[in-house]
């Protein structure tokens, strides 16, 4: 069940009974046990739900989205929804989503204009349980229980639909070959044309310059704190395979946490942070007073931070708590500066794996991860700003997988644009 937290908490709960009362009614139809996911009921305690959910994407069979208008302003409901519009598509049924209409929504109004909001268009088609005239009554009440029982009658069709389908796949041979790269008319509707498969040249993609002979400048911070660098030509790849950026996202990292709780992931960054700023606040406002001193030229800093599940625990509360104190100086010595950090918006894969499945599982596909680029602080935010943003990186369930390179190459694109005499990239990893 996809649905909007705090809409249920709105109404004393409800949500959360409407979900116990159709578990019960599909079993009375169907004599099999029917349980529905619901983050508050099945996440135990220290789990982030998103990690699960994302997960549980693969075995459940249908999803009951709870539409309100916050539902269209969730990026998590929406994300959840292209999951299994995708997961529709893999296994060649309609009818796994079954919405549930609880509050008024424009999007879903006739008037509403199509293609404005694509989630909202396929919602329209669907035949959802308009629940709108029985939000404030009873369960007990006859005509609440007789809806119940429609919608676990529908639940059982698909049951047995699904069962069908299963069945008649079971049938067909298996093919051992590698699968062909599907035309354009053999893709799945939800799978647009441009994020047709493709081989993406590296070279377009970031702008690099036609010279080839460009050495890059790698300077390594070694275990024993020693400084090594090394000036090596970059051998340029053929190409980079990418088999579909539709899901790939650069966010501001402060709105993925409610107001709230950015604050609360602020003040436990900071315990960490006026930790540091005694006892090396000092050393460093001279080292970087010192450093400014000495060349006339102007600089644009960026440091990226490696969000990954490696990064989990003090490694990743301690780096934040190092970069907020770096950005708090450069701010204060005027040196142009971001920080910024890289991840996936799901494990193995996300969407992007499901839009392949769907596509038939084309040969070397290249990347199928959701890219998800975070921006903690931006060239053009002040530090006293943007300082709430890096608690983020505390939260539970950020941290997923990495695609460093495409990363490197983003940071340095972004990077690339500052009006400067040196421009610095500082990639930040934790071993």
């Amino acid at each position: 069940m996809s649905y909007v937290r705090s809409d249920d908490e709105h109404d004393d709960g409800r949500i959360t009974t409407f979900r116990k009362r159709l578990e019960g009614e599909v079993r009375m139809h169907t004599g099999m046990p029917f349980a529905i996911f619901q983050d508050r009921n099945d996440i135990s305690w220290g789990q982030h739900w998103e990690e699960r959910i994302n997960k549980s994407l693969s075995d459940v069979t249908f999803l009951i989205p709870v539409l309100t208008p916050r539902f269209f302003r969730s990026p998590a409901c929406r994300s959840e929804l292209e999951s299994f519009l995708l997961k529709e598509s893999t296994l060649g049924a309609n009818n796994l989503i079954l919405p549930l209409y609880y509050v008024t929504c424009d999007q879903l109004d006739a008037g509403f204009q199509k293609g404005k909001d694509q989630i909202a268009d396929v919602l329209r088609t669907r035949n959802w349980t308009d629940w709108r005239e029985f939000r404030f009554k009873s369960f007990n009440d006859e005509t609440v229980a007789a809806a119940l029982a429609a919608m676990a009658g529908m639940i059982k069709a698909s049951i047995n639909d699904l069962a069908a389908i299963g069945r008649i796949a079971a049938t067909k041979p298996e093919h051992t070959t590698a699968a062909k790269q599907p035309s354009r008319a053999e893709l799945p509707e939800v799978v647009a044309e441009e994020d047709i498969p493709a081989s993406v040249d590296i070279e377009a993609v970031l702008e690099v310059s036609e010279n080839k002979s460009d050495v890059y400048e790698i300077t390594e911070l070694r275990p024993e704190n020693s400084f090594g660098a090394t000036t090596l030509e970059m051998p340029r790849p053929k190409s980079y395979y990418v088999y579909t950026r539709r899901f790939d996202e650069v966010v501001d990292a402060g709105t993925l946490a409610e107001k709230g709780e950015l604050l609360t992931l602020h003040r436990y960054l900071t315990s960490f942070s006026k930790a540091l700023k005694k006892i090396y606040d000092p050393s460093l406002s001279s080292l970087l007073s010192h450093f400014r001193m000495k060349t006339d030229t102007s600089l644009a800093i960026s440091m990226l931070i490696d969000n990954s599940g490696s990064m989990r625990g003090p490694k990743i509360v301690h780096t934040a708590a190092w970069c907020s104190l770096i950005g708090e100086w450069l701010d204060r010595l005027r040196i142009q500066n971001e920080i910024l950090g890289f991840t996936t918006r799901a494990w193995k894969g996300g969407q992007s794996r499901e839009a392949w499945l769907a596509g038939g599982k084309q040969a070397e596909p290249g990347r199928l991860n959701d890219l998800r680029h975070l921006v903690y602080k931006s060239f053009s935010a002040s530090f006293s700003d943007a300082a709430p943003n890096l608690g983020v990186m505390a939260r539970e369930g950020i941290l997923k997988e990495n695609i460093d390179g495409e990363a490197i190459l983003w940071a340095a694109s972004r990077l690339r644009k500052q009006n400067a005499d040196r421009r610095i990239l500082v990639v930040i990893r934790v071993p």
